[in-house]
């Protein structure tokens, strides 16, 4: 059809004007005309003939847009596109591993899929070995997506390391300038990535990246919310059935920023903000995301007092699963699309009722010896030295004077329910 005109231009220039000439220029318009107009003539070709060009598809670009009707791969795509819509099931047998790892008082979240890895902050500086080396026991060599929630030490310090030791294809942070060395080490090492050719650095802009049967949204924030903390990173990971909300460090502003814009918080499990800190996790954002499953990073006996009363209060309140990784150390959940399953037990928040007509426990602390003491879960042999220094104890709760007993480790105690004053 391309060559039409200049048929019609040679066939005017070699016919003398005259009527005869003029019924043949308008009767091959008109046939030209007919052909272009008729679709009905195009049925009888194969598909693949009439479709017109195309742009070529942007290799990096991750879109569900359909291609050019009657293409056969747009055909699939589109049907992998449907399959891959947050409601739909992973394939049978397909799982992801989301791994909080303890690396003390900060957040390091990976996440394994079939066709991602995603790595939510790594800690502080000093926990940069520990996430280097977890992730190659986990045989993971390259990082698809590197998310920095906010500048703050124990969130970005290890992606310092991992920058070194991997390389990632996209990075995403809060896009907020801080004033501290480790800051500065931690652009230089995005510089890097992004120089090598093979990273790409964003800030939060609604991002919705599907990766095999996982998606991952970028929530937030919107716009500057004022402190560090609140500029957080927010985003939630669908897999199959079953979600997961992480946020941060976001405290009161952004957790309200996110409510009043209506964005889906629904999750089964919620990732603790702020380390559990009284600064976040507010009843009505508790309220929104209605977890089954509860996950504070904290690092054991922290300076902070992390996690705080009230919001243990609040979540026991709530009836969830809590998961702490200064009282369990690494937590996995692994998800099928239709359930979590956990790698620990959940976090006995008080002890269990005893019938009253049993003695308390096995084991007095006021009386044992050194070799007793060490049967009681948390003291070995320096604590349970320490503990017969410090005899007599008027309660349980007096073990608290021991060093590197606190609070988890106080519960934990109380729970097995070995130890008992008198």
């Amino acid at each position: 059809m391309g060559q039409l005109p200049g048929m019609i231009q040679r066939f005017l220039k070699g016919v003398a004007p005259s009527l005869l000439a003029l019924a043949l220029m308008i009767l091959l318009l008109s046939g030209v005309l007919a052909s272009c107009g008729d679709t009905g003539v195009q049925t009888d070709l194969p598909e693949d003939e009439f479709t017109g060009e195309t742009s070529p598809a942007d290799p990096e670009e991750e879109t569900e847009d359909a291609e050019e009707p009657g293409d056969e791969k747009s055909a699939v795509s589109d049907e992998q596109a449907s399959e891959e819509a947050p409601a739909s099931q992973p394939p049978p047998g397909e799982e992801i591993a989301v791994h909080f790892i303890d690396v003390g008082q900060g957040d390091a979240v990976l996440i394994e899929a079939q066709d991602a890895n995603i790595l939510i902050d790594a800690g502080t500086r000093a926990a940069g070995d520990i996430v280097v080396e977890y992730l190659v026991r986990r045989g993971i060599r390259e990082l698809d997506v590197v998310i920095g929630t906010h500048p703050h030490a124990d969130h970005i310090g290890g992606l310092i390391d991992v920058f070194k030791e991997f390389k990632v294809h996209r990075i995403i942070d809060a896009g907020v300038p801080h004033t501290t060395v480790t800051f500065d080490d931690y652009l230089t090492g995005i510089e890097k990535q992004v120089e090598a050719g093979h990273a790409t650095y964003e800030i939060p802009e609604g991002q919705v990246l599907t990766m095999g049967a996982l998606i991952l949204t970028v929530l937030g924030p919107e716009g500057d919310l004022g402190s560090l903390n609140d500029n957080s990173v927010v985003c939630r990971v669908d897999f199959g059935d079953t979600s997961f909300l992480f946020t941060g460090d976001a405290e009161v502003a952004a957790e309200e920023s996110l409510l009043r814009r209506g964005v889906n918080l629904k999750a089964d499990l919620l990732k603790i903000g702020h380390h559990g800190s009284r600064t976040s996790t507010t009843q009505a954002f508790l309220d929104a995301v209605s977890p089954a499953y509860a996950v504070i990073m904290a690092g054991e006996d922290n300076r902070y007092g992390h996690p705080h009363e009230e919001v243990l209060a609040r979540l026991i309140s709530a009836g969830g699963n809590i998961f702490r990784t200064d009282v369990h150390g690494t937590v996995v959940f692994v998800s099928d699309g239709k359930t979590l399953t956990s790698s620990e037990a959940p976090w006995q928040n008080a002890p269990q009722p005893t019938d009253p007509d049993e003695p308390p426990g096995t084991i007095n602390i006021n009386t044992a010896t050194v070799e007793q003491l060490q049967e009681i879960v948390h003291i070995g042999e320096a604590r349970a030295e320490e503990i017969t220094r410090l005899r007599p104890f008027a309660s349980l709760d007096e073990l608290t004077r021991v060093s590197g007993i606190g609070p988890a480790r106080l519960e934990d105690i109380k729970h097995e329910g070995k130890a008992y004053v008198e």
